[in-house]
């Protein structure tokens, strides 16, 4: 948790000059909201479906060592 704390304090830094010195490229709006958080969506989806892949070859992994040795 302090890993995540101190990472958000320094990137809270560069992102408060640009609040301050009015240098913002693209307003954040209701869209741009929506896209970052769909965006975000999408990544944990994909991600909790190649986590249940990875768990599952290790499985199959261990089945099919066991079974090499059987026929040797």
């Amino acid at each position: 948790m302090a890993k995540a704390v101190l990472i958000m304090l320094i990137l809270l830094v560069p992102r408060t000059m640009i609040d301050y010195n009015n240098m913002d490229v693209v307003p954040i709006n209701t869209v741009v909201g929506a896209f970052i958080s769909g965006a975000i969506f999408t990544i944990a989806i994909i991600f909790t479906g190649t986590f249940t892949d990875f768990k599952e070859s290790e499985k199959v992994g261990r089945g099919s060592g066991s079974g090499t040795q059987g026929i040797v």
